[in-house]
């Protein structure tokens, strides 16, 4: 069995993070390593919180994973501080598997999830080792230093973001007005999805959907191959989100990703 192992931030409502990379690892059949970074307290009003992960335990969890383990490909959330950035470069240092980069910068809410010297770490550190970086239109336009209106602005920031060192971006435009269009860049081609935007708000997409590219990836996919697959993939997962509140109790007012569609989809979207 494949392992992948994801780091990244621990949301205990289970709607984004580890938690949730390690339901998509698990619905393609592949074994979910993970270490947090942090923990993010949240709630009904979404972030109210972040509590890195001591850094003496972090190392020491990073470098269990690295040792005896066979690791498979590497996903990275919230990155949290330098310090953390810094060592997750080092234990990708002779790697030769994909690495997916997941830039996430805030909550939803405007709570800062990784420091402004963590996130020059994020694009010094380890943007040159990944295989692929999936900003949303929010984090781009921080990456590259522009405002993102366009579809032609999209690709200027893939463009902008591959000169830092990853060998494919993905720029995923669901902020943008109208249906989302999500853009694909290796340095040579671009290719796009357009989807259906659909009325409710779904939590944890992102996470969600470079889970799938790295699962993708491991499993033996080409970069282009693995962006439509878990473009696919993300479409059925969407459709079929659920609630975790009930009438007269509110707790999650956003939908969280479905990943029981995964195994009903798998079949129908090999290369």
């Amino acid at each position: 069995m494949k392992n992948i192992l994801t780091i990244a931030g621990y949301d205990p409502s289970s709607g984004a993070g580890i938690v949730r990379d390690m339901d998509t690892f698990f619905s393609l059949g592949i074994h979910g390593l993970s270490v947090p970074t942090c923990t993010v307290v949240q709630g009904p009003k979404g972030v109210a919180g972040i509590h890195p992960t001591p850094i003496k335990l972090f190392k020491e969890l990073v470098a269990m994973m690295g040792k005896g383990l066979p690791l498979h490909g590497v996903k990275v959330g919230v990155g949290c501080d330098a310090s953390y950035v810094r060592h997750i470069a080092g234990l990708m240092k002779g790697k030769n598997i994909p690495l997916v980069i997941d830039p996430v910068l805030s909550a939803k809410n405007g709570t800062e999830l990784i420091t402004e010297k963590g996130l020059k770490a994020l694009i010094k550190s380890l943007f040159p080792l990944a295989t692929i970086v999936t900003p949303n239109i929010d984090e781009a336009s921080r990456l590259c230093g522009g405002e993102i209106k366009t579809i032609d602005d999209m690709k200027e920031a893939a463009r902008l973001i591959i000169k830092t060192g990853p060998k494919t971006v993905i720029v995923k435009g669901g902020h943008l007005k109208g249906d989302p269009i999500d853009i694909f860049y290796d340095g040579t081609a671009f290719a796009q999805k357009k989807k259906r935007r659909i009325k409710q708000e779904v939590h944890g997409t992102g996470c969600s959907f470079s889970s799938l590219v790295v699962s993708f990836l491991v499993l033996g996919y080409t970069l282009r191959d693995a962006f439509f697959a878990a473009e696919d993939v993300m479409e059925e997962t969407l459709k079929g989100s659920y609630r975790i509140d009930k009438k007269g109790y509110f707790y999650m007012s956003t939908g969280i990703v479905n990943h029981l569609k995964v195994t009903h989809t798998l079949e129908t979207i090999r290369p």
